[in-house]
């Protein structure tokens, strides 16, 4: 696992961040956190920003630098995530984003994810060793796709915004 601070550099993360946290973003609400459509009363709100092969968001020109500096041979998969402050941290079951959809499942450890953080707040990451990296505005923290982890609600903030990318570099 690597977690990176200041990824970006300022200027270019002050334009990604502004973008984002913006009410130009058409949210999508995802009724479930682990992949498989459980009925875990868990949900949050989703903008594809890459998938199947293709760019399907404007947001795609303000995410170039950070494509750039991840530099990926392949994409699986780009999508925003908002998760709406809740009076306690609520945990997202734990998963791998390439469980159900991995693009050569005999290879999924050739895979990373990535989480790239938009805004400060409480909420975290949390890992199946139950190691947390917290929400911190432009950090990003890369592990293997077979890597189960959670994700939590913020306490803190309105909302928790990150980017989430599957990749092979």
């Amino acid at each position: 696992m690597e977690v990176i601070d200041d990824y970006l550099s300022g200027d270019v993360f002050s334009e990604l961040q502004g973008r984002m946290l913006s009410q130009d973003i058409c949210w999508h609400f995802v009724p479930f956190t682990d992949g498989d459509s459980k009925n875990n009363n868990q949900f949050f709100f989703g903008h594809n920003i890459y998938i199947n092969h293709s760019w399907v968001s404007g947001l795609s020109k303000v995410c170039e630098p950070l494509i750039a500096r991840i530099n990926p041979m392949a994409i699986h998969m780009i999508r925003a995530n908002l998760m709406t402050k809740s009076d306690r941290h609520i945990e997202s079951e734990l998963h791998s984003d390439l469980d159900i959809n991995a693009p050569t499942r005999d290879r999924i450890d050739q895979w990373t994810t990535a989480v790239f953080y938009i805004n400060d707040c409480n909420g975290y990451t949390k890992f199946e060793d139950n190691h947390q990296v917290e929400s911190k505005a432009n950090r990003l923290v890369a592990f293997p796709s077979n890597v189960r982890h959670l994700g939590a609600t913020c306490t803190d903030e309105k909302r928790r915004v990150l980017i989430n990318l599957n990749y092979i570099t």
